[in-house]
């Protein structure tokens, strides 16, 4: 289609970026992010020769290219990109335009994805406002953004604030669409995360079995809701004492990451990782050393060398060296993981005070 419009209307017409855009969102949402921004920027260049910098289509594709970016973990590029939409955006827009909302609450997933939580929170909050004068308060469009703010308030250790608001966005969820919706499951699994960080684990496991049963869940397409939860699963399977059926949920998660269209996926280093963790409580520690080590090389391909995975699988290599006595080798790793947690979270965070 892109090419009979470039050969009807000439490759720098606006319907050719708007054929760019489409085909950028395919690619996006088949998750083929080498390709997608190519078709993005694109479709923004003929969009600001034609439209000018400051136009609502202009800002569109920005949002599309910062969320292959913050996809692929480029956050520097997609902050970039988000910050730009939102300002034409809010320049261009009556101040509680639906687009307004979009972009902050695309701000606000790439700031809770970068540790700021603090920002994260009150983007949310800024767009919560916006869709409650749009849509009303009991809106699908305010559950994404209660279903975000619980999620941070979580990792802010604020886990009875967290429980509340993924209780509400699941009641909406439910009211809008019935139980068996995507987005039901998929809140049910992030709630079952949440439930086992503030140490309810039965509840947790509970309700993370009945999200991965969710058949809009369990159908294959949202792979990725079902590798959250099965490693939420094994992880809590870890921390109640079944190393054994922790693996074979780690083993299930990292299946359907290889078996996906992102076999590179930024959740496979600490899937390895935690599989380390369940061998070293089986007593198999060549198998264990083998999982740490390809935690290790799959963060450093994906993530990159100083990624917070990568100092995880040291740290419990090095534990697993003074264990065995081989101290030269442990004072390498422990070097290692405690200079990347210092440049990833500073020399006060509690996760450089562990490496130390």
């Amino acid at each position: 289609d892109n090419g009979l419009r470039e050969t009807n209307f000439g490759p720098d017409h606006l319907l050719v970026a708007a054929t760019l855009n489409s085909l950028g969102n395919l690619l996006y949402a088949t998750e083929e992010y080498d390709e997608a921004p190519q078709a993005y920027e694109r479709a923004l260049e003929i969009r600001e020769a034609k439209l000018g910098p400051d136009s609502p289509e202009v800002a569109l594709t920005l949002k599309n290219i910062g969320a292959v970016h913050m996809a692929t973990g480029d956050f520097d590029l997609a902050e970039a990109a988000l910050d730009r939409s939102l300002a034409i955006r809010e320049s261009s827009l009556p101040p509680n335009h639906p687009d307004i909302s979009n972009s902050l609450t695309a701000l606000a997933v790439l700031h809770e994805s970068r540790g700021d939580l603090d920002r994260a929170l009150d983007l949310h909050e800024r767009s919560l406002a916006i869709r409650e004068i749009v849509y009303g308060p009991g809106h699908a469009q305010t559950a994404e953004n209660l279903r975000g703010m619980a999620q941070v308030l979580g990792e802010l250790g604020r886990h009875e604030d967290s429980e509340e608001l993924f209780a509400a966005s699941l009641r909406i969820y439910i009211d809008n669409f019935g139980a068996d919706h995507q987005e039901v499951g998929k809140t049910e699994v992030s709630y079952g995360c949440e439930l086992l960080a503030a140490g309810k684990y039965a509840l947790a496991e509970s309700t993370l079995v009945h999200g991965i049963n969710n058949p809009a869940v369990a159908g294959g397409e949202n792979y990725s809701v079902q590798v959250q939860a099965f490693e939420a699963l094994g992880r809590l399977e870890l921390d109640t004492g079944r190393a054994e059926a922790a693996l074979g949920h780690f083993d299930a998660a990292r299946d359907l990451i290889l078996a996906s269209p992102s076999p590179d996926s930024p959740q496979l280093p600490s899937i390895w990782n935690s599989a380390g963790v369940a061998y070293t409580q089986l007593g198999d520690w060549e198998a264990a050393r083998r999982a740490y080590g390809e935690g290790i090389a799959s963060g450093e391909r994906i993530l990159g060398s100083d990624s917070t995975p990568v100092a995880e699988c040291l740290l419990n290599l090095g534990y697993m060296d003074l264990l065995e006595g081989n101290f030269e080798d442990a004072a390498a790793r422990f070097t290692r993981a405690y200079a990347i947690h210092e440049k990833n979270h500073g020399t006060e965070s509690s996760q450089a005070a562990y490496a130390a």
